[in-house]
C-alpha cells in the first residue's frame, strides 16, 4: 500500500484576514481583566475604580 504526499503548494491558501480594530479592543480588555483577576483574586473589582488598583 502506497502513501500519497502532497505537498503544500497545492493546497488552497487560507486568506489573511485583519482584525478588525474593535476585536483588538475587546482582546484587550479581556487580556487586561485576567491579568487584574490574577493580580487581585480577593478584591471585588466591577466596584474598585481603576484608578485605585
Amino acid at each position: 500500500m502506497k502513501k500519497v504526499f502532497y505537498p503544500f503548494t497545492e493546497q488552497p491558501k487560507a486568506e489573511y484576514e485583519q482584525k478588525g480594530e474593535e476585536w483588538v479592543i475587546e482582546e484587550n480588555f479581556l487580556n487586561l481583566w485576567g491579568y487584574l483577576r490574577r493580580r487581585y483574586p480577593n478584591v471585588d473589582l466591577e466596584d474598585k475604580n481603576s484608578m485605585i488598583l
